[in-house]
């Protein structure tokens, strides 16, 4: 069994190995030259191999052995600045700081209701909401740096928890004037020699360029917009119309009063919107208040 190095040493010899010199990392990171020599030593004792070459005007260099030793070492150190960042987030919790992510295109609509019924429930004292992309947004609650994400169950990671909120739908948003404004349902192909808008934005683009294929249409795009927010701003001009797949949640008054959101008559898939977490996440408490009050939120808006 390995045991005789320290995580510390570990890293020691990481160093090392990234400068080519003992000497060099040792003033680098404020240690000893000899403490450095201990830990290459204890690990090539207990290993029974070279990690380094010595040459004395080169400096150090792996050998084929060393290389393998670090690549096998390297979770050990992804483990370790994980846990560093969760003790961290140990403390912003007490602060009562709450740090979420939802993806940009719908972060407008569905994140202000949340945090009214959040507030509601726990009364933390500061919110720090980011907008990013699907794929930046797992990332940055993968890697610890949100405690949850808001979006579509498009890009999951294993390590994380998805919780369903509300299946997507897509529909048409035209302009409140427009004259299918009052229809039930609406068919691609009524919209066919309409001015499209074009949600040309993370996974979006890709998702409504498979919907028009699907359909064997090929959309009038007039426009071609990075945010949902243009989109929407465009079509209350009435300068053309637009597809989404999540929707706002139900205010007590209309929160779009010139924009009509007609569901879209179509088989194509459609992603589900929900809450995702890390499943060795540290924050169960607050992470049990957010899903209690998104469930809140959505239930209220179906």
């Amino acid at each position: 069994m390995f045991k005789s190095v320290s995580i510390r040493q570990l890293e020691y010899i990481r160093h090392v190995a990234n400068i080519g010199s003992i000497t060099q990392t040792a003033q680098l990171i404020n240690i000893s030259p000899s403490s450095i020599r201990e830990a290459i030593t204890a690990a090539e004792t207990e290993l029974g191999v070279r990690l380094f070459f010595r040459t004395p005007a080169k400096g150090v260099s792996l050998t084929t052995e060393g290389q393998r030793f670090l690549l096998l070492a390297e979770p050990l150190f992804e483990a370790k600045a994980q846990f560093e960042h969760q003790v961290a987030g140990i403390a912003k919790q007490n602060e009562q700081e709450l740090t979420i992510g939802v993806i940009g295109n719908v972060g407008a609509m569905v994140v202000p209701e949340l945090i009214k019924n959040l507030s509601e429930t726990v009364p933390f004292s500061r919110f720090n909401i980011v907008e990013l992309e699907s794929s930046n947004l797992v990332e940055s609650v993968r890697t610890g740096k949100l405690i949850a994400g808001f979006g579509l169950n498009d890009f999951l990671h294993p390590s994380l928890k998805f919780v369903e909120l509300f299946p997507t739908q897509v529909h048409i948003a035209v302009n409140a004037a427009h004259s299918l404004a009052q229809k039930a349902e609406l068919e691609l192909s009524e919209m066919a020699n309409e001015p499209f808008i074009f949600p040309n934005f993370g996974g979006a683009s890709s998702y409504y360029s498979g919907l028009f294929d699907h359909h064997n249409i090929r959309p009038n795009t007039r426009y071609m917009v990075n945010s949902t927010e243009m989109a929407r701003r465009l079509i209350e001009e009435g300068l053309g119309y637009s597809t989404f797949n999540a929707r706002p949640s139900i205010h007590r008054h209309n929160p779009e009063p010139m924009i009509k959101r007609i569901p879209l008559k179509t088989d194509y898939w459609s992603p589900t919107f929900g809450m995702f977490y890390l499943l060795s996440s540290t924050f169960s408490n607050a992470l049990n208040n957010i899903e209690k009050a998104a469930r809140a939120t959505w239930r209220q808006s179906k």
